[in-house]
């Protein structure tokens, strides 16, 4: 299947929602790697019950959910890297924009993936949308690239490259289990590779301070975590192209756009109504063709 199914579409429509739900969260969060951390341990406690379906899960299953949890722990490294050494508007356009452009090499030369040259249209315009959504003016559009001399921008490009490897592995491991149980043992994959990368750094009385600070975002920020991420995984597994499902996945940037001018009184500028129109014109591409 090479088109994105209207099912598909829908199950990752509503993903974007629920996807700004726990970004919402950390961006209000005192301490956000710390955050982060509180929300991997919140998924392993609150959805521990799927762990019912490991019966019959097969070994070799193991190596693309462990496959798949380094390489987002390599992403959750790059990109606190990324924001701790330079500006955020600087590195998320890069990070998030760069993402689906590495999706479409990785998926067309590892999956093999029948990518139409509409569809690769869409997806570059996409990939332009969630990089100019995030500039906070049309003049500075050439900034993030400019600033690839910084490391900053660096790892923001391999948080980009990190997110395009692990939607690569989870569309292969998710043919041999189901996804909420995938994407849940992959987590705590994380989980225990992060805690002593976040001992090093941050340090227990950090991570405690931001937990008593935010105790009730820390509960819905690992409720709804996986959610998001899980029907994705449903689409690419009924039949949806990986190179579709991340990057039409990007539409989230939209409604967390728009969650920062309704909750956190962000202006809205020129880049991100022409961001918002550039996605939603890749979306329409991939799903009409």
């Amino acid at each position: 299947m090479s088109r994105l199914s209207s099912f598909a579409l829908s199950l990752i429509l509503i993903a974007a929602f629920i996807h700004v739900i726990p970004h919402a969260a950390i961006k209000g969060a005192r301490d956000g790697t710390a955050f982060v951390w509180w929300m991997l341990l919140g998924n392993a406690v609150f959805y521990s019950p799927v762990l019912v379906l490991t019966r019959g899960l097969p070994p070799h299953a193991l190596i693309f959910i462990v496959a798949s949890g380094l390489t987002e722990v390599l992403y959750l490294y790059a990109i606190s890297r990324a924001y701790a050494t330079g500006a955020l508007s600087i590195a998320y356009p890069l990070a998030r924009g760069s993402a689906p452009l590495f999706l479409l090499a990785s998926a067309a030369l590892l999956l093999h993936e029948p990518i139409t040259i509409r569809g690769a249209i869409g997806i570059f315009l996409i990939a332009a949308g969630v990089y100019l959504i995030n500039l906070t003016s049309l003049g500075e559009w050439l900034a993030p690239l400019r600033a690839l001399r910084e490391s900053s921008p660096r790892w923001a490009i391999v948080a980009g490259l990190m997110t395009a490897g692990y939607t690569t592995i989870d569309k292969v491991g998710i043919r041999y289990t189901h996804p909420l149980l995938y994407i849940y043992l992959a987590l705590v994959v994380t989980l225990i590779v992060y805690t002593p990368l976040m001992l090093f750094f941050t340090g227990w009385q950090r991570m405690r301070e931001t937990a008593a600070a935010s105790p009730w975002r820390v509960v819905i920020a690992g409720a709804t975590m996986p959610l998001a991420y899980v029907l994705v995984l449903i689409a690419m597994k009924s039949g949806t192209l990986a190179s579709y499902a991340g990057s039409v996945r990007e539409v989230s940037v939209i409604v967390a756009s728009f969650a920062g001018v309704l909750l956190f009184g962000e202006k809205v500028h020129v880049p991100r109504v022409l961001g918002a129109i550039s996605i939603l014109a890749g979306i329409v591409l991939i799903a009409s063709h």
